[in-house]
């Protein structure tokens, strides 16, 4: 059986360049891929490759290669979540069945541990959880949420207009970032103390011994333990202690729904410890106050009332009757369900924290179009145009790859063009991009000069650094992605007649807490490529609009040099 030839490249640039590729043997010991934020493999398409562990399909990055028979695809982060090594594990359709190829990754930041040691809350797996759950958070309150206290709509779009107000409206705020806890905290903690004084009981119906003189009611099976009782009489039978087994009724706090209820305060004291660790810089907000203070009403219910004693849940359960209907379980029902949802998401967004990466990079980039700022560039947008979302994440996204912004039409020194955004997922639908897959890119923008219709295409890539224990320096990324981008257009430009001018842009996340964006721009080749280092946190994304912008106007004088 002839076996399928599957290619690691470093980078998403790395296809035309051999020292940044790794070629998959069938001994896993020999596969062994430096790890540096975003891998990508290269197999024929005709394989359909999955991802072992969650049997899942890996995403295509671009159109088809010219070749018309291999296929880039994505590969998740290197150390998949609830895993105990850096070990990728993939199935290719061969042409005799199935096969199974792994590889190893050094360098990759692994999955934090569960419970969380104090003189470890600065370590990279624990900050790196953190930061993907800020950049969840900021995901759900975009699709979710029409205001800081509304749980009520459900939007899956957004006009772009409205994105740039949703994405930094905290930048300046002194409370700390808006999560899931935060909500409980604000619309639960009255409800839990109410339950709390009064719980939902049941009478029980159940076998006791009882003192004679005291029994109430008998069944079948009291009258069978009773015959065979040694005695004569019933004096005799109940014995020393003058007791028989009867029937009892007997008040129970042990139900379905307060065992819900019990795991639910539970996990939202473990959440709101997890928050406050993390936003610990914040403790006189009021956003944390009232955290702490939900926690203590968790601590205290957990403690002291009926709750405690209890059974714990061991499985998830099926709601009854009350989790349904009852309008004080209901809503615990409601947001237990949402608790245990994000631990989904978090597992999720962990495997796929490059493509998270990817959906933010995208929004940033897009938002720094709507942006107005002082760099000398005047847009307009042609049109209304919306984001959608998915109401749940795709292998670690949740934009819609056509609902990218534009077209556009910008003014910059007296020249007028038209940009247009294309996604990869959607580049073999476009002219111009539909042979662009050894690109590599996840997504491109189109700068059309309206006067003498000359293109030049930029190439956004998106590396997650921030999960790779070791950044990558800036400069030498962007001679890496400037050589492989040059050897990519020379090749493009021998096999079709119309190419583009082209030019590179590396949007790079980063752990480190960098105040503002750092760039640098390639100098050793032709095709120009710009390394743009962003602050990986929320807060600090608005600083890296207007350097996009730059990075735009420098790509448009060189558009208008190379014309003259």
């Amino acid at each position: 059986m002839k076996p399928i030839l599957a290619t690691l490249l470093l980078f998403p640039w790395a296809h035309a360049d051999p020292n940044q590729k790794v070629m998959l043997s069938e001994n896993p010991s020999e596969n062994i891929l430096e790890f540096f934020g975003s891998p990508i493999v290269c197999v024929p398409k005709k394989s359909h490759p999955l991802l072992a562990k969650k049997m899942v399909h890996l995403p295509e990055v671009g159109p088809v290669l010219t070749n018309k028979t291999d296929q880039l695809y994505e590969v998740p982060h290197g150390f998949l979540s609830r895993t105990s090594s850096p070990e990728v594990e993939l199935i290719f359709r061969g042409d005799s069945g199935y096969e199974h190829c792994s590889f190893r990754c050094n360098g990759v930041i692994p999955e934090s541990a569960k419970k969380k040691d104090k003189h470890l809350e600065n370590e990279q797996p624990v900050k790196l959880k953190n930061l993907i759950l800020s950049w969840i958070d900021k995901f759900n309150e975009i699709i979710y949420f029409s205001g800081e206290h509304d749980g009520r709509e459900r939007r899956f779009t957004r006009p772009w207009k409205d994105i740039e107000d949703i994405m930094f409206k905290d930048m300046s705020s002194k409370e700390p970032r808006m999560s899931l806890i935060v909500r409980i905290a604000q619309q639960m903690r009255r409800e839990i103390a109410d339950i709390a004084r009064q719980p939902r009981r049941i009478l029980l119906r159940t076998r006791k011994m009882h003192r004679m003189d005291r029994i109430q009611e008998v069944d079948s099976a009291c009258l069978r333990w009773l015959v065979r009782q040694p005695g004569r009489s019933i004096v005799q039978k109940a014995g020393v202690k003058q007791e028989l087994l009867a029937v009892v009724r007997e008040d129970t706090f042990d139900t379905l729904e307060n065992r819900v209820l019990k795991d639910f305060l539970v996990r939202c004291q473990y959440a709101a410890m997890e928050y406050m660790d993390e936003q610990k810089d914040f403790s006189n907000s009021d956003r944390y106050k009232l955290v702490d203070g939900f926690k203590e009403i968790c601590r205290r219910v957990l403690r002291d009332s009926p709750i405690a004693d209890v059974q714990q849940i061991s499985t998830m359960p099926k709601p009854n009757y009350v989790l349904q209907n009852d309008f004080r379980y209901k809503k615990i029902w409601g947001w237990y369900q949402k608790l245990l949802k994000q631990e989904q998401e978090l597992d999720d967004a962990w495997t796929w924290q490059s493509r998270l990466w990817s959906d933010i990079a995208r929004m940033l980039v897009s938002v720094a179009f709507t942006h107005k700022s002082d760099t000398g560039l005047h847009i307009r947008l042609l049109g209304d145009s919306d984001a959608r979302f998915r109401s749940e994440q795709n292998c670690g996204s949740w934009l819609y790859s056509d609902s990218l912004p534009g077209p556009f039409y910008l003014t910059y020194d007296n020249i007028n063009y038209i940009i247009e955004f294309i996604d990869a997922f959607q580049a073999d639908e476009h002219g111009i991009c539909c042979n662009t897959g050894a690109l590599g890119g996840q997504f491109y923008a189109l700068i059309t000069n309206i006067v003498n219709k000359k293109k030049i295409l930029v190439v956004f890539w998106t590396v997650h650094g921030a999960g790779a224990e070791h950044l990558a320096s800036i400069k030498e990324l962007a001679e890496m992605a400037s050589e492989g981008l040059q050897n990519s257009y020379t090749g493009l430009s021998l096999e079709f007649d119309e190419v583009p001018h082209v030019a590179g842009c590396i949007l790079l996340s980063s752990l480190g807490d960098i105040e503002e964006p750092d760039s640098i721009m390639s100098e050793t080749s032709k095709t120009k490529v710009q390394t743009i280092l962003l602050p990986s946190k929320p807060g600090k994304w608005a600083i890296a609009l207007e350097d996009i912008q730059i990075y735009i106007t420098y790509v448009l004088d060189l558009f208008k040099r190379s014309n003259n």
